[in-house]
């Protein structure tokens, strides 16, 4: 089965980017808050946007280690993506509170939550004939090509709804919106089964078809000619007298 074969970077689960949401509480004492116009400033590789609207005020951090993104907002909200795990959110939360703390001397308190993760796997060689046939079997599968690249699924496990799976042909499977890795895991077997009941369902029609098609023309017969029936001369419909066309020819020469 092409859906079960194996390799180095078959059936291997990785996790591409973390996002993750934060509650700040930024505070100096019992005196002051820290606005984020001071955070721009002091931490680096940082920037202040603002706009007309405060809801889009907000300071947008690059950090290399780990690498990730994490932008703030006046509500002390935060998002943080880019990151490859929770550790590393993690990470970049403190090191963002270990700088506050030294320039500004405040306490940094976070209430930190995963909401969706990016991950991809390959599932072996998957063809256009198996995207086409999934939706034929399955009501959680949908492919439009013309509208999206690539069939969606998502599971009918309650516990990873949340779980939107893409599968393209070759092979690459991307899901979004898990919490966990296990759940991306669940949704990925899900799949696969899937994909196994297609491909057993397309050798089947194949061989129903061979099947048939080896009934209604025989081998023995297909493409053999009668020697019981006279041959004829396309040339005798010609008058006598008369000068054949260059173009006739006598199916006797053949």
């Amino acid at each position: 089965s092409m859906i079960a074969s194996t390799g180095n970077n078959t059936n291997v689960v990785k996790v591409q980017s973390v996002c993750s949401t934060w509650k700040w509480h930024l505070h100096v004492g019992n005196t002051r808050s820290i606005t984020l116009r001071e955070i721009a400033e002091i931490i680096p590789n940082a920037t202040y946007n603002t706009d007309d609207d405060k809801y889009f005020e907000s300071v947008r951090i690059w950090l290399r280690k780990p690498k990730a993104v994490v932008q703030l907002f006046p509500t002390g909200a935060g998002i943080c993506v880019g990151a490859r795990s929770e550790s590393e959110h993690l990470k970049a939360l403190k090191r963002i509170g270990d700088i506050l703390q030294e320039k500004l001397g405040c306490r940094v308190g976070a209430g930190f939550r995963v909401t969706s993760m990016h991950i991809t796997c390959r599932l072996g060689d998957v063809r256009e004939q198996h995207l086409q046939n999934l939706p034929r079997l399955f009501s959680n599968a949908s492919y439009e090509p013309e509208v999206m690249n690539g069939l969606e699924f998502q599971s009918k496990d309650k516990s990873v709804r949340a779980c939107k799976a893409r599968l393209h042909i070759g092979g690459k499977w991307v899901v979004m919106g898990g919490t966990a890795v296990t759940e991306a895991e669940k949704v990925l077997d899900e799949l696969r089964s899937a994909l196994r009941r297609v491909e057993k369902s397309l050798e089947a029609e194949h061989q129903h078809g061979a099947q048939l098609l080896h009934h209604r023309v025989p081998g023995s017969q297909a493409g053999k000619r009668d020697s019981s029936l006279p041959r004829q001369d396309i040339t005798a419909s010609v008058p006598a007298g008369s000068e054949a066309p260059a173009t006739l020819f006598s199916l006797a020469s053949l």
